[in-house]
């Protein structure tokens, strides 16, 4: 089994209650997020599924695919209905107030949500969540400075890999190489 988040478990931490704060200055009692970005970046990982972070809680990965991912909260689930029944039989109670990523989501998706969770007031999640990939924390910085020396290495060897008669295509490719 592979554990499921690919960011330290304190980065993971941090960037959760980042999300929770700006959750309950908005008055959403849970996040429900599908965008793979916003995937990526509260795990580190892309899965098909969900994440549901409560305002006050621990977020719960519920994972379609890939079979074998690992770690605290994690659920597996069949079909987007499952949502709602493992948190009721893990004695949670559903929100009153469910943020969803209304920019970026199907509207068919939508729909069915809100039939899942028929008492909740669902709304727009994807600001807060914009806002909350917005400040770099200390970890995503080093990230990003080990990445600019990377890319200045890589386009540091541009003029080396140029042969004449080399067409653009051919270029690219070599330059994608390094």
């Amino acid at each position: 089994m592979e554990n499921l988040l690919q960011i330290p478990t304190s980065e993971a931490t941090i960037r959760t209650n980042s999300i929770k704060t700006l959750m309950q200055e908005q008055g959403i009692d849970a996040i429900l997020i599908s965008d793979n970005a916003n995937k990526f970046y509260v795990s580190g990982r892309v899965y098909n599924g969900y994440t549901y972070i409560p305002s006050n809680g621990d977020a719960i990965h519920f994972i379609r695919r890939p079979i074998g991912l690992s770690g605290e909260n994690v659920e597996y689930i069949h079909k987007l209905e499952n949502i709602a029944e493992i948190l009721i039989s893990e004695g949670q109670e559903l929100p009153h107030s469910l943020g969803l990523e209304l920019d970026l989501a199907p509207y068919s998706v939508v729909q069915r949500i809100a039939k899942i969770f028929p008492d909740t007031k669902i709304a727009n999640a994807s600001g807060i969540m914009r806002q909350a990939r917005s400040i770099k924390s200390e970890y995503e910085i080093e990230l990003i400075r080990l990445s600019g020396i990377k890319h200045a290495k890589s386009y540091s060897q541009i003029c080396d890999i140029y042969t004449p008669n080399m067409t653009d295509l051919e270029f690219q490719v070599e330059i994608e190489r390094i």
